[in-house]
């Protein structure tokens, strides 16, 4: 993918730490010298084969790390090539026009924050939080992409294209759950309601490269879970995913042909702790913008989730609690607002607990 990338492309903040970047290579048509993210040695990540699935494998993944490279999904390479270019196209246009509404409804665009608002918008943050992370996105609900009215054949086109991609990964999440729910001996209605296809929206993200000693710490996204039951997420080759495991960062490499699958917060609750919401993070590029494109699937609307760790509660009222400490605090508590405590003193206590041990979690969040 070769673009001309232009300056006023990018949040006026990010102009003058942003050169304009190298040409880097699609999601799968760059050959193994122009990789941009080392591909030498062993990779650790976990390996799960949606072809012929494996109840060990997946079930060692989800408890010992939250995430796992997914192998055979079925995704046509073309298909991802072609959202990619068409996600670099967007975001290279004039960054007032995208402020300004250019993508129209239902498409949103933010930038220098993943905490969102339920309609997609840019979520205020509590004070004193004047940090921003290097990364601008477009929100995209899968369910409300037919009453985009694209007059432009480029946004037309990646509304058709976003919909075929939206379509793969409800079927490859919808494989993947019921295999998930066995493991974990949930129930039928359980299996039916805790994960729904019809909640799945995409994100689409633009880092744009910085280097070093410009003033940036090089974060795309802090150190942050997601709220999701899962996220499946098709980077391209520049890389800069980490994901923390026994007090260890660990890259997540690009690998061309692969999808990322890590589990958010509601997993986590729906296991009873058995499974782990993955923490990880985004290091931008010196060089590189950096492109990916995740998809996001929650419970059923409504939906209760029950667990023997947690007090009962649906993912709207999990969302609204999200936002109100966004806002309040700066950050993102999360499941430990939900967490029962041994006696009712600790429940009592719960803001202070919660406030001194979730600092380092970021505000990224969705929904």
């Amino acid at each position: 993918m070769t673009l001309h990338l232009q300056s006023n492309s990018y949040p006026p903040p990010f102009r003058r730490h942003s050169p304009v970047p190298q040409p880097q290579p699609s999601y799968v048509s760059g050959s193994p010298a122009r990789k941009l993210d080392d591909d030498s040695g062993t990779d650790p990540i976990p390996v799960v084969d949606l072809g012929s699935l494996d109840q060990g494998e997946l079930r060692e993944a989800c408890r010992g790390w939250g995430l796992f490279r997914l192998v055979n999904h079925g995704v046509p390479q073309t298909l991802l090539t072609m959202l990619q270019e068409h996600v670099g196209r967007l975001f290279s246009l004039p960054f007032e026009a995208k402020q300004q509404g250019l993508f129209g409804s239902p498409l949103s665009y933010f930038w220098g924050t993943p905490a969102l608002t339920p309609s997609g918008s840019a979520l205020g943050m509590g004070p004193g939080q004047d940090r921003i992370n290097w990364v601008e996105g477009l929100n995209a609900p899968l369910g409300q992409l037919s009453q985009l009215r694209a007059h432009d054949p480029l946004l037309a086109s990646f509304r058709d294209l976003l919909q075929e991609y939206g379509a793969h990964l409800g079927r490859i999440a919808t494989s993947l759950f019921p295999a998930m729910a066995e493991d974990l001996g949930l129930d039928q209605e359980q299996k039916d309601s805790y994960l729904s296809e019809s909640t799945g929206f995409v994100r689409v993200y633009r880092y744009p490269c910085c280097p070093t000693g410009s003033g940036n710490n090089n974060w795309g996204m802090d150190v942050h879970t997601d709220s999701s039951v899962l996220t499946i997420l098709c980077q391209d080759l520049v890389g800069g995913l980490e994901v923390s495991r026994e007090g260890e960062w660990i890259r997540v490499r690009p690998i061309p042909g692969t999808l990322i699958v890590n589990l958010g917060d509601m997993m986590q609750a729906i296991s009873n702790d058995e499974y782990k919401s993955a923490i990880h993070r985004v290091r931008i590029s010196e060089r590189h913008d950096r492109i990916s494109i995740g998809y996001f699937v929650f419970p059923g609307e409504g939906v209760v989730i029950r667990s023997s760790n947690y007090q009962p509660f649906k993912y709207s009222e999990f969302r609204a609690q999200v936002q109100m400490d966004v806002k309040m605090l700066g950050f993102k508590v999360g499941l430990e607002r939900f967490k029962i405590k041994p006696n009712s003193d600790d429940n009592n206590n719960n803001n202070n607990n919660n406030n001194n041990n979730s600092k380092g979690i970021s505000s990224h969040f969705q929904g």
